[in-house]
């Protein structure tokens, strides 16, 4: 029993590290040279609309590959474009029951993520106190958010516009069978 805690314990802080953090070793296959950090996203956490809690019904798996045990699942009726960015909610959950939330943006042409806000246990959001412009990080447990803005949501290969309305990305999102179970 202790050692199954211990083992949801660490992956917990390695999700929740992967989804927080920025590795300064790691930078973008298609090569370009940004900062770790970009500018403040246009609207700080605490001005972003949040959308409702993700429900159950509304939630589409994406694959994160066989080398990660855990699930992620975006709320279809979350994502929307803002400009240059793609705004999702999404669910990932560990194999022992750990649950994690968060509402997330995408910055397409720069290759960037920003955690507006995390859900609580109680089905509330609560608001990233600091939203910076984070590279995305291919590697490791938040590896997906570089599959979904190159292959997904943004076009030309990750560093172009998004990849269409709200509308078109949750259809590319469900028609995607290579990218989830």
């Amino acid at each position: 029993m202790k050692y199954r805690l211990a083992v949801l314990a660490c992956l917990y802080f390695v999700v929740s590290g992967a989804q927080a953090g920025w590795d300064p070793t790691m930078t973008p296959s298609w090569g370009a040279n940004l900062e770790p950090e970009g500018k403040a996203p246009d609207a700080p956490a605490w001005e972003v609309s949040l959308p409702a809690f993700p429900k159950e019904e509304n939630l589409v798996e994406f694959d994160v590959g066989a080398a990660v045990r855990f699930h992620v699942y975006v709320d279809t009726v979350s994502i929307s474009v803002k400009g240059d960015e793609v705004r999702f909610a999404h669910v990932v959950r560990t194999p022992g029951g750990a649950v994690n939330v968060s509402y997330d943006g995408l910055r397409c042409s720069e290759y960037q993520r920003a955690i507006y806000a995390s859900g609580r246990p109680d089905g509330t959001w609560s608001r990233a106190r600091k939203s910076d412009w984070r590279l995305i990080n291919e590697s490791g447990a938040g590896g997906y958010f570089g599959t979904m803005t190159k292959e997904l949501w943004c076009g030309e290969g990750g560093h172009g516009g998004p990849a269409g309305t709200p509308e078109q990305l949750v259809k590319a999102l469900k028609a995607a069978p290579n990218l989830r179970r």
